[in-house]
């Protein structure tokens, strides 16, 4: 696949994930800064990885969360990649139980984190954590 092939793969993963309004603003916001790393970093993680055949979107979303919400400090990327996990079709309660792993795993501080975070995403979908 040529860059520009996965650039344009990219985008199309993006929209089906986060939706065709938050996938423009990525772009811009990310281009106004370097529309080279923007496009790289794009390629890459969504014209690549995300598009591999063995993991479904939904399960690349729920590793995502896993690792962003252990790095601490990356609540608006975690918000983010629940929203993309919620549209790729996890549920609140499977939201709640993979916030519960990353605890066990991750720390409490994290999951504290990734709960409050969580709560903010559904509470933005008009639904509430059960």
């Amino acid at each position: 696949m040529t860059a520009d092939g996965r650039y344009e793969a990219a985008l199309e993963t993006l929209r089906e994930l986060q939706g065709e309004e938050v996938t423009a603003e990525m772009a811009e916001q990310m281009g106004a800064i370097s529309p080279r790393f923007r496009d790289w970093a794009f390629s890459v993680s969504y014209g690549e990885v995300y598009r591999r055949g063995v993991l479904s979107l939904r399960d690349r979303q729920l590793v995502t969360l896993g690792v962003v919400a252990v790095l601490g400090g990356c609540e608006s990327q975690l918000k983010r990649h629940m929203h993309a996990a919620l549209n790729a079709g996890l549920t609140p309660e499977e939201l709640v139980e993979a916030v519960i792993q990353i605890t066990v795993y991750g720390g409490a501080p994290r999951g504290s984190n990734a709960i409050r975070a969580a709560a903010d995403v559904v509470r933005e979908r008009g639904e509430r954590l059960p």
